[in-house]
Order: structure tokens, then sequence, then C-alpha cells
């Protein structure tokens, strides 16, 4: 039997999944795209539960895996709804970017709030760190396929999708994957 916290996070958890799948179906109506499933975006190469399943639990989810670049990820990362702007000018260097994909209401997104910040700072001037709120900005979350947050998306200097990750991610893996991506030197 679950005690009451648990209950109320896993009440808020199922919450914000349906959130994202009203603002979603609702995007969808506007654009005149019938509603339904798209193709999912993050395959578990474990064989491990899914992703929604492990979020619900309260636990990070290790399933995510590296996929095929997406022509629209650049698009969506330069995007004017993401919350946080690259304070370099136009003629900088690009950089390689993580992109925090969550909500202020969501617990989990709350507990990598500090991780997201930290990194931020840290690695300023070397990898782009952005939190975007998917509720507020349902059509970013709709250009990469978001179905559970919080979510985390490297990208390349391009723009291009390397790898993506559900759930809470510790800064110590984040930092790890990053140099396993060639992100960092």
């Amino acid at each position: 039997m679950m005690d009451k916290s648990r209950q109320w996070a896993f009440a808020a958890v199922v919450f914000v999944v349906l959130l994202v799948v009203v603002l979603k179906t609702t995007v969808r109506a506007r654009e005149g795209e019938a509603p339904g499933p798209r193709e999912p975006s993050v395959a578990s190469s474990q064989g491990e539960p899914s992703a929604s399943q492990d979020s619900a639990a309260g636990a990070a989810s290790e399933s995510a895996t590296a996929e095929a670049p997406r022509p629209d990820a650049a698009a969506a990362s330069s995007s004017s709804h993401a919350s946080s702007q690259s304070d370099a000018g136009s003629s900088a260097k690009k950089l390689p970017k993580l992109l925090e994909l969550g909500s202020v209401s969501c617990h989990a997104c709350q507990q990598m709030q500090p991780i997201i910040d930290e990194l931020k700072a840290e690695l300023k001037g070397k990898v782009g760190v952005e939190f975007i709120d998917v509720v507020r900005h349902g059509d970013v979350a709709d250009k990469y396929g978001i179905q559970v947050i919080p979510t985390q998306i490297f990208l390349d200097a391009e723009g291009r999708e390397l790898f993506r990750h559900v759930g809470v991610y510790p800064k110590k893996e984040i930092l790890a994957k990053m140099k396993e991506l060639k992100m960092l030197r």
C-alpha cells in the first residue's frame, strides 16, 4: 500500500502526462491533423518498462536511446519559445545544446531544475543549456515528440539530435554522456 505522499506524487505525474496529451491533441486539432498516436520518440534498447511507467513510479528512466537526427531539431531548438536564450550574439560559434523539456509544475522536473541551473553556469560558452516548459510551449513539445517529462535532448552544434533521456538524470551522468557524445572535450 502506498503512503499519501507517494499517492499524491503518482497523481501529479498522471495529471501532467494527461495534460500534455490534451495539449498535443488541441495543437493537432488547430493544425488540422487528426489526433492520434505518433511514432514513438524513445525506444528502449534493453526491454525495460516504458518511460511513462518509470516516470509514474518516480524513478529515473534509463531506457533512452540515441536516434536518427531530426530535420526539425534545429528549428525547435532555436525557437523563441525557449525560456532561456544563449548570451552570445549571432556571430558567435555554434554550440552543442542540452534541452530540458518539462514543466514548472512537474515534481521530477523540479528535481532537475537545480541540475540544469548548475550545468548552465558551468558549461557557459561550451554547451548551451535550455529549459523549455512544454505546458506553455506545446508546439515545441510536439516538434520533439515529447510524451513524458522531464525529457533531456542532446543536440550537436548543427541542431541534430544525438541522444535523449526520459526521467530524472543525475548531473554526473549528464556530463559523462556529453563527453561520450563528444559535446565536451
